[in-house]
Formats: structure tokens, sequence, C-alpha cells
């Protein structure tokens, strides 16, 4: 490898701001509000809601209600 340029004064992007979640909406999320989604798609936004790295507000819960078959919908209860 050839020397590279080397520049000062860049700063770090936050942990994970590079790398953004395609969950990251979950937070916009506000308690009452819900969606619906198929089977496969629900099981990985509940695997999201787990992440740390979404930063999901304190107390940040999920409640899933299979509503058809391989239908569910997904509400923000707190």
């Amino acid at each position: 490898m050839d020397k590279p340029v080397i520049e000062k004064g860049i700063p770090m992007p936050p942990e994970g701001g590079s790398q953004r979640s395609k969950y990251y909406w979950l937070a916009e999320m506000e308690v009452g509000d819900s969606f619906t989604c198929g089977q496969k798609d629900c099981a990985n936004v509940r695997q999201a809601g787990y992440s740390k790295s979404l930063q999901l507000p304190e107390g940040f819960q999920l409640s899933y209600q299979k509503i058809d078959d391989g239908l569910y919908r997904v509400w923000r209860v707190a």
C-alpha cells in the first residue's frame, strides 16, 4: 500500500452513524401507532426492537397480533 494522505480535524461519526438500520423508523413511532407486515418481516421487526444500536426511547415496547393468515399488526404500546 502506498502512503495515504493524512488529514487532520476530521471528526469521527457517532457510533453506528455510518450504518443506519433499515428499521430506524421504529424510533419515530408514538405509543398507539401500528402497522401491518408479513410473518417474516414481523420476526425481523421483533429482533430489531431488541437491538441496542437503534437507540430506541427508554421503555420502548411493541406488541404483535396475528390478524390474518401470514399477516400481523404491530403496535407500539410503551
